[in-house]
């Protein structure tokens, strides 16, 4: 089964219910039908369950685990339990208005690390290693969720209304290989109304991930109205965008059909002392919800705005920090330059803009691809003939730059690997010369002699991974091209039958 953002979400908003009451054993999604089994639960100042969704025989499916973490428990909903002011306190001093990362984490670690040694679930010896496919946190635990996912490398992260996003960033919590996971694996609901994250020391901004936001209740309403898991229409990995649209309310990801038709009711239902047209609401969802390409936020909208966001490219970051420069008060100015540095500082390094524009392509691919498929059942004649060559070109595409993102990763990553061991050369080296009271010089070169950077870093292997990484992108340029090449026929074949066809 293809673990999805729909049940996520129903173990997230469930999370705290499942995590106190021991007598549940499975969990039910009532709205997709999928069963999971608890495996682990965590009860006291941090809430959290760890299940496995069950197979068609009724067995948990481990190697996809799920970890959900709850958010605070407020303080006012009990104010005799030491477990509430302790989560509460969490929140403001030890999170958005402290160090940056909430006390959360050391506890949402420590699960993670008993959940993987979980060796039999239901008096049942396991087969198999538990693996965590997926983690979710809300609110308080968003952030440090993000952080062990990174270290970790769980594959999916499913936030909702992350708290202290920004604070966490700003204080260094974030290392650079952790900011190069986190625009690839993690996925953000978020509320424009930001209530509650906006008492979060940072208005509830979040700088990273793959935002999916919803405008939210506007006017006046309770301030937890919308920071709720339960707040958001979801089918499958996205927002049901129609249904919004039908209601009247702007999410992201809508298409310009969609845009009108929420326009359109919020015209129809603005106040007589406060009359805007269609247009005027078009603009403002054009303002307020930056443009999504695939899975991927288009960052321009962002230095548009003068605002820095994880994985910009230099040209980007020097757009938003001129804005910056020329938007900072007379009584703290500043010029471009500081901002850029200010950047580099906080975000870390540009993306290259080659990287970027071959993430554009792979996310305008994924589009093309989901809007071709849905567009087939009622395509007919021309557009049809279009859609064909659409959705093959797309995939070459795909193929192609798939390739060359999967040689770049890999180069990436065995250069991580690679400085983790000189460090710990480097580290190790340090220590044996602080200890040179006890040693010969002769000892300890012998000793030094058998750790070193080449003597533990197997530079073959290196070499036939990176040719292997090589290999595999040739081979997808190849199928990308001759993809591109049927394309090219396909779309020849389909106007010779329209035309034939046509002349009978």
């Amino acid at each position: 089964m293809a673990v999805t953002h729909q049940d996520i979400q129903y173990l997230q908003k469930n999370t705290k219910d499942f995590s106190t009451d021991s007598s549940q054993k499975k969990i039910v999604n009532t709205d997709t039908g999928q069963t999971f089994q608890i495996i682990d639960r965590m009860e006291g100042v941090t809430q959290a369950i760890a299940v496995a969704p069950l197979d068609a025989n009724g067995e948990p499916i481990v190697s996809q685990t799920i970890v959900t973490v709850a958010g605070t428990q407020p303080v006012h909903v009990n104010i005799l339990s030491s477990d509430h002011w302790a989560s509460t306190y969490n929140a403001f001093g030890g999170g958005a208005y402290g160090d940056g990362m909430t006390a959360q984490y050391e506890d949402i670690e420590a699960f993670y690390q008993r959940v993987q040694k979980i060796t039999e679930v239901g008096d049942k010896k396991l087969t198999q290693p538990v693996r965590i496919y997926a983690m979710s946190g809300f609110s308080q635990s968003a952030t440090p969720v993000v952080k062990i996912a990174a270290e970790h490398n769980v594959p999916m992260v499913v936030n909702f209304t992350d708290w202290g996003a920004q604070a966490a960033l700003d204080k260094g919590n974030f290392t650079a290989s952790d900011l190069a996971y986190i625009n690839r694996h993690v996925t953000t609901y978020d509320a424009n109304t930001k209530d509650t994250t906006i008492m979060d020391s940072n208005g509830g901004r979040i700088p990273y991930a793959n935002i999916i936001s919803r405008e939210g209740t506007q006017g006046l309403h309770s301030p937890a109205e919308d920071h709720n898991p339960a707040k958001f229409y979801i089918i499958g990995n996205k927002l049901d965008t129609e249904k919004y649209a039908k209601e009247g309310e702007f999410v992201s990801g809508m298409t310009p059909e969609q845009v009108r038709a929420a326009a359109k009711i919020k015209a129809e239902r603005t106040p007589i002392w406060d009359k805007h047209d269609e247009a005027y609401f078009i603009r403002e969802y054009y303002e307020k919800f930056p443009p999504k390409i695939g899975n991927m936020l288009d960052l321009d909208w962002y230095a548009k705005k003068g605002e820095f966001f994880v994985g910009m490219t230099e040209k980007q970051v020097r757009k938003a920090a001129k804005i910056k420069a020329e938007q900072s008060p007379f009584w703290d100015k500043h010029d471009e330059e500081y901002y850029v540095k200010e950047y580099k500082k906080i975000y870390g390094e540009f993306i290259p803009e080659a990287r970027y524009k071959r993430l554009l392509t792979i996310n305008r691919a994924i589009e093309t691809i989901s809007l071709a498929q849905s567009g087939f059942s009622s395509a007919s004649g021309s557009q049809l003939i279009y859609l064909r060559k659409d959705l093959v070109t797309a995939v070459a595409d795909l193929a192609e730059q798939q390739g060359a993102e999967f040689e770049e990763l890999i180069k990436q990553k065995l250069s991580e690997y690679k400085q983790n061991i000189e460090n710990m050369v480097t580290s190790l080296r340090l220590i044996a010369y602080g200890s040179r009271i006890y040693l010969s010089d002769d000892e300890l070169e012998s000793l030094l002699s058998q750790f070193t950077l080449e003597t533990c870093w197997d530079s073959g292997v290196e070499e036939a991974t990176l040719s292997e990484a090589a290999s595999y992108k040739q081979k997808l340029d190849i199928f990308g091209s001759n993809i591109r090449q049927a394309a090219d026929r396909l779309e020849e074949v389909d106007r010779q039958g329209s035309i034939q066809f046509s002349s009978k």
